[in-house]
């Protein structure tokens, strides 16, 4: 038997690394403790609010019903994995060509907004305004963003793919812009 089979002395190993026990030790009483506190967050929580153990269980068996009902999981081996594939092929595409796409626009417009490139009265007025923009860009969150989209172009599948590409160009944009501005 070589040395890696033998069985390990738990107490030698004890003695050798006591810190890292005492560590160990704290660390789970910390968990134990943020069990605790969770657990009776809860049953606080359901005594508050008039919340019964009946009321409890059935919700938890609508909720595991409900669960299950998202997974349809009879016929598996007949499901039309080759069209699924295809779908995430896709979408992967279109995340990649967004993320090109956006760092090739965002890289050419991010010279617009550099303070060292832009000198003088005019482009610096034009830095200042294309900062102000991307400020304004970065601002105004994704999920906007999204829903202006969608109201723009329709909530079809092209759509969500156009949404996607908007995103990707957007985030590369601010990123490169922010980049540009630190310099």
């Amino acid at each position: 038997m070589s040395q890696w089979q033998h069985q390990p002395d738990i107490a030698a190993s004890r003695r050798q690394h006591q810190a890292l026990y005492k560590t160990q030790g704290r660390y789970l009483r910390y968990v134990a403790l943020l069990a605790l506190a969770s657990v009776l967050y809860y049953v606080w929580f359901f005594m508050q609010f008039g919340i019964s153990s009946e009321q409890l269980a059935t919700g938890l068996q609508q909720m595991g019903r409900y669960l299950l009902r998202m997974f349809v999981w009879h016929d598996f081996w007949n499901w039309p994995f080759a069209y699924y594939f295809t779908q995430i092929a896709i979408t992967l595409a279109i995340v990649f060509a967004g993320t090109i796409t956006a760092t090739v626009i965002a890289l050419l417009l991010s010279f617009l907004a550099a303070r060292n490139i832009m000198r003088g009265v005019i482009p610096g007025i034009i830095a200042v305004l294309m900062r102000r923009l991307f400020d304004m860009l970065r601002g105004i969150d994704m999920a906007i963003w999204g829903l202006i989209f969608v109201r723009a172009v329709g909530a079809r599948a092209a759509g969500g793919g156009y949404w996607r590409l908007l995103c990707r160009i957007l985030a590369c944009w601010a990123a490169c812009m922010l980049k540009a501005m630190r310099r």
